[in-house]
């Protein structure tokens, strides 16, 4: 009996040791997998900035491959969305170069907005998304490759939702208005960035008195109308005084294009950040 204890426990050992390899073997390929990635990765955004030493942080960001298959899963459910393969990274400039443990240089970065926003696929497929000089492109690339149908006005409002976190800043992201009041916080929060404590005030009253009031209780939410290839999204949205309207076509594949852009009013009075 101790014998049949004693060989039991030599196999165990033998099988734990087997899987701590297998494990050890598995997680140094997915260490080596996601270095190589990062690194493609860097390599693209220095060549796109024409700054080839330029340190950078790279960010996996898993909520947006989580918000794509939940689109995916409007338009057919299924267990193995193609957006399970989509992995997300944002990347923004690092102050420090650090190698072996020691910082070799140190950046000064002009340009605060710098980041950018990227997509690798199967077979290491990249997207440049938002940051990049044609993020329109990278974004209908990706929604051809994931081959979406929309063939609602719900799906429609999905896939704008989606172009704006891809494939625009995040200022203009937070600049989408949905009323008179999302007007009015986003504007009293730029003029208080853009004038001095002295002017601040007299100019937003100044700039919102001089605003037609038709055009401040036209601003509705997002909506959605019927079009020859599928639909069109109209929108308003707030930069720095100006108060504008765009309409972003979305075809049944889910690719996308602005298809006009107005300005309905513009701060006559617009000055650079001038603070006190």
């Amino acid at each position: 009996m101790d014998k049949f204890f004693k060989g039991q426990r030599v196999l165990w050992l033998v099988g734990l040791t087997i899987s701590f390899s297998f494990i050890s073997t598995y997680n140094f390929k997915l260490v080596a997998q996601d270095s190589a990635e990062i690194e493609l990765i860097k390599q693209t955004v220095r060549k796109y900035s024409g700054q080839i030493d330029l340190p950078l942080h790279v960010i996996l960001t898993p909520k947006i491959t989580e918000d794509l298959i939940t689109t995916e899963q409007e338009q057919k459910e299924t267990a193995e969305p193609l957006s399970l393969q989509m992995k997300f990274y944002e990347v923004i400039p690092a102050i420090y170069k650090v190698r072996d443990g020691k910082i070799v240089s140190e950046t000064i970065e002009l340009d605060k907005e710098s980041r950018w926003l990227l997509c690798i696929g199967p077979k290491q497929k990249i997207y440049p998304l938002s940051g990049f000089s044609d993020p329109v492109s990278g974004f209908n690339d990706l929604m051809g490759d994931l081959q979406l149908s929309v063939t609602s006005a719900e799906m429609a409002l999905s896939i704008f939702d989606m172009f704006l976190k891809l494939g625009c800043r995040l200022e203009k992201r937070e600049s989408i208005l949905s009323d008179e009041m999302k007007l009015q916080m986003l504007a009293l929060s730029d003029f208080r960035d853009r004038y001095s404590s002295r002017e601040r005030q007299f100019a937003y009253k100044r700039w919102w008195n001089e605003i037609p009031p038709k055009f401040r209780l036209g601003i509705v939410p997002p909506g959605v109308s019927r079009d020859n290839d599928g639909y069109k999204v109209h929108y308003y949205y707030y930069s720095r005084g100006n108060l504008i309207v765009e309409v972003l076509s979305v075809t049944s594949l889910g690719k996308v294009r602005i298809v006009s852009s107005k300005t309905l009013f513009s701060d006559p009075n617009v000055k650079r950040r001038n603070r006190n």
